[in-house]
C-alpha cells in the first residue's frame, strides 16, 4: 500500500476518533445528567445537614451521620448511600466503640427547602422524614 495512502487513513481515523470523543463528552455535560448539591448548610428540627465538594455529615438528636460521596440530583430528587451512628448519654466507657449502620439518605429539593428521610438498610427502620432549610443551623439536641 502507498504511503501516502496510509497516511490519509491514519488521519482520518484520528478524525473520527476524535469526532466520537467530542461528541461523547458534549453528551457528558448536558443538563440532563445528575448535578451535584453545591457546599452548603441545611437545618431543621432534630437534623443538621453539612454538604462539603466530597462528603456530606449529619448531625441527629443523639446521632450523627456520614454520607460518603457527593449528593448527586437528578430532577431535584436523590438518594445517597451512608452512615448513621446513635449516640447516648453520659460518659463514654474506656474502649466503647461507636457502631455505624448502614444508611439510606433520600429527598427531594424545592428551592431552599429539602425534605430527607433516613432509612437503617439492614434493619429496614426509618429513623425519620425531616424538614430542612437552606443556611439554617438547624435545632438539634445532643444527649447529656
Amino acid at each position: 500500500m502507498n504511503s501516502d495512502v496510509m497516511v490519509v487513513r491514519r488521519r482520518i481515523g484520528a478524525a473520527f476518533l476524535l469526532g466520537i470523543i467530542a461528541v461523547a463528552r458534549t453528551g457528558c455535560s448536558t443538563m440532563e445528567g445528575p448535578a451535584v448539591l453545591p457546599r452548603s448548610d441545611w437545618g431543621g428540627d432534630h437534623l443538621l445537614l453539612q454538604v462539603y465538594d466530597t462528603v456530606a455529615l449529619t448531625e441527629f438528636d443523639c446521632a450523627h451521620g456520614r454520607l460518603d460521596t457527593p449528593i448527586r440530583l437528578l430532577d431535584n430528587e436523590f438518594v445517597s448511600a451512608g452512615w448513621f451512628t446513635q449516640e447516648h448519654g453520659g460518659p463514654i466507657r474506656e474502649g466503647e466503640q461507636a457502631s455505624p449502620k448502614r444508611a439510606r439518605y433520600s429527598g427531594n429539593i424545592t428551592g431552599d427547602r429539602m425534605t430527607i428521610s433516613v432509612m437503617l438498610i439492614d434493619e429496614a427502620r426509618s429513623i425519620g422524614t425531616f424538614h430542612l432549610q437552606r443556611g439554617s443551623s438547624g435545632r438539634v439536641f445532643k444527649c447529656l
